[in-house]
């Protein structure tokens, strides 16, 4: 602000890198942050929805998930392209809930079963969403005791988005590129 010093408060959110510290080759985390999240809004900061329907039966457990592009997303376009996708179904495990011995998935390409954690993983290195409802759908045969419904979880990268609405930028007068090797 002018020629007064900054104090405290007026910086706040504003970090510095040192890069001549960073000795690894590229790519290289620079800077970490953990977000805040606004608990009304959360739908706000995933560009997809995931909505699973769970049936259980004595010996085998099947789910539905139906994803699609999320509208109240704050940077949502018609179509997005993820990328590095890893979706996880899982089955609960805890206590006396029967186990998966086996495991049908569909589609097939890039799905694995692991049967020590009970789990079906996709691997995607892209997934282009829209609004059209598109679907996984996963069986576990189990023994013993009845299975129970467990759950799901996601990552990806979205590039050259930050979801979080995070702005980043450098200072006038700095590179243009603050991760150069100048």
């Amino acid at each position: 602000k002018g020629k007064e010093p900054a104090t405290g408060e007026d910086r706040a959110g504003e970090y510095s890198v040192a890069l001549s510290a960073i000795k690894r080759p590229a790519p290289t985390i620079a800077l970490k942050y953990q977000l805040h999240l606004d608990e009304a809004n959360l739908s706000t900061y995933s560009p997809v929805l995931f909505t699973p329907a769970w049936q259980i039966q004595d010996s085998q457990a099947s789910v539905i998930v139906v994803y699609a592009i999320n509208p109240a997303f704050s940077k949502a376009s018609a179509t997005m392209t993820l990328k590095n996708v890893v979706i996880t179904i899982a089955l609960d495990t805890s206590q006396d809930a029967g186990k998966a011995v086996s495991a049908m998935m569909a589609p097939t390409a890039g799905a694995s079963f692991k049967k020590k954690q009970s789990l079906v993983v996709w691997r995607f290195p892209e997934l282009t969403i829209d609004a059209e409802q598109k679907k996984l759908l996963a069986r576990f045969i189990t023994s013993g005791s009845p299975p129970k419904a467990g759950s799901i979880e996601t990552k990806w990268e979205l590039p050259n988005i930050i979801g979080s609405g995070l702005g980043v930028s450098t200072l006038a007068g700095e590179a243009s590129d603050p991760f150069a090797d100048e």
